[in-house]
């Protein structure tokens, strides 16, 4: 299996092409819809899926045009994110002077739900706070988190639909029972591990009580 981390767009937010033998998912294609084709293409696999950990203009500008070229490629989020998918106010692109949308997801999925994509078995956790509908996928001892947690960081709550208490509830009680080996693949930054972001990440000390900023 082959993980691809790939920068896109003018913030450089993560995309994610994982594949192996001949099959391929995309994580959160944000922008730059036609580097990420001609990859697949070059990589000659077959896109069965595009996953959305959330619906943020960031994490989805990418997906309408990469829809277009891969028309069989399943688009899964969660369905507290299908308004973000559709409407630009929603997913913050129109503040930013464009109007991104991905389009009505294929399917929407929920906490505890598995996903059998190939030879790819991913588990969905719901885990809100940055936004409402924010999933992440753990795919073996692999965690494609968006923007819940980073090195050293964890996702905004001042936006729309954020909650900062309950962003941390889910991250300590959640993400923090992973193994410490664990690896994070994060919407913004390098990849890190959960035994990393334990020992390190201030934001998960006990002591660091969100409701006061």
């Amino acid at each position: 299996m082959k993980i691809e981390q790939i920068p896109v767009g003018p913030i450089q937010t993560n995309a994610f092409l994982v594949h192996e033998g001949g099959v391929a998912f995309l994580v959160d294609p944000g922008d730059e819809a036609l580097r990420l084709t001609a990859m697949i293409r070059q990589l000659g696999v077959e896109l069965k899926a595009i996953l959305i950990t959330h619906g943020h203009y960031d994490h989805i500008g990418g997906v309408a045009e990469l829809r277009e070229q891969f028309p069989d490629a399943e688009l899964i989020c969660h369905p507290d994110e299908v308004d973000a998918m559709t409407n630009p106010q929603a997913n913050l692109s129109v503040f930013m002077g464009n109007s991104s949308v991905a389009g009505e997801p294929d399917r929407t999925v929920r906490d505890g739900d598995t996903l059998e994509i190939g030879p790819f078995h991913l588990e969905v956790m719901h885990i809100p706070g940055h936004t409402r509908g924010h999933v992440v996928f753990k795919l073996d001892n692999h965690l494609f988190a968006g923007d819940t947690l980073f090195a050293g960081g964890v996702g905004r709550w001042d936006l729309p639909g954020g909650d900062g208490v309950q962003l941390l509830k889910g991250l300590r009680s959640r993400l923090l029972a992973l193994p410490d080996e664990t690896n994070v693949y994060p919407g913004h930054g390098p990849a890190t591990t959960i035994g990393t972001e334990r020992a390190t990440n201030p934001y998960l000390d006990p002591s660091f009580d969100p409701s006061m900023y």
